[in-house]
């Protein structure tokens, strides 16, 4: 098994193609398509708080990675808002991480 190679998601530019993997009823491994709509909300300048991007994500896909169309990690998959789906971008998720690991590690 292979590790998910990480891309910060400010690099992502509107248009990007992106791929959602996830379960939805079971069926494991299930992905979809879309384009990336906006990196929106960013509270330092650099890292955006949502990734929004056109992919259907059906109940199962939740937790799911958001990869670009190379395969990396550019986020992990939360919530249709309209008809557009929200990912945590994937540096939020690896700070948070670290910070967690560190607080546990103290």
């Amino acid at each position: 098994m292979v590790a998910a190679v990480v891309r910060d998601s400010p690099p992502l530019r509107v248009g990007e193609l992106v791929i959602a993997i996830g379960h939805p009823g079971g069926f494991v491994g299930a992905a979809t398509l879309g384009i990336v709509h906006a990196d929106e909300g960013a509270r330092d300048g650099r890292t955006p708080r949502w990734v929004r991007a056109d992919v259907r994500l059906a109940p199962g896909f939740s937790g799911g990675p958001l990869a670009d169309a190379a395969g990396r990690l550019v986020g992990v998959n939360t919530m249709i808002q309209g008809s557009l789906a929200l990912a945590v971008p994937a540096a939020t998720v690896a700070a948070w991480t670290r910070r967690s690991h560190a607080l546990v590690a103290s």
